[in-house]
């Protein structure tokens, strides 16, 4: 969940950012990591305005010091901030299952050492 004291970054390469943008970015950054309930320590969002497209930055830090960047550009901000949201989404997608994949071998393995021992023994 994103907490009031991590650190929030919105900024603008070759243009001004305005409240409305940063308000939606941030918007768009609390959905995310609501729904995957990880833990955000930090995240940044970086618009560059080229000649005929606009470029996305985005970068979130985990608290398992994991850090994720996606990228992507279109012709309007919205919609390049929109499509690295879906790119950063499945990032994040991704590593909870790792995570809980990991847990879960984890406990069968603890698993079948107790039950070795408990053959060993008897």
């Amino acid at each position: 969940m994103i907490k009031s004291n991590i650190c929030k970054k919105v900024s603008g390469q070759n243009i001004k950012i305005g409240k409305h943008y940063s308000l939606y970015c941030k918007k768009k950054f609390s959905e995310i990591v609501n729904k995957y309930a990880v833990n955000a320590i930090s995240y940044s969002s970086n618009i560059i305005k080229r000649k005929y497209y606009y470029r996305v930055k985005l970068k979130i830090v985990l608290s398992e010091n994991a850090d994720y960047e996606a990228t992507a550009k279109a012709k309007f901000p919205y919609d390049a901030l929109n499509m690295a949201i879906i790119h950063l989404s499945k990032i994040l997608r991704r590593h909870c299952r790792k995570i809980k994949n990991d847990n879960k071998g984890n406990k069968q393995i603890r698993f079948l050492k107790d039950s070795f021992l408990l053959y060993n023994l008897k």
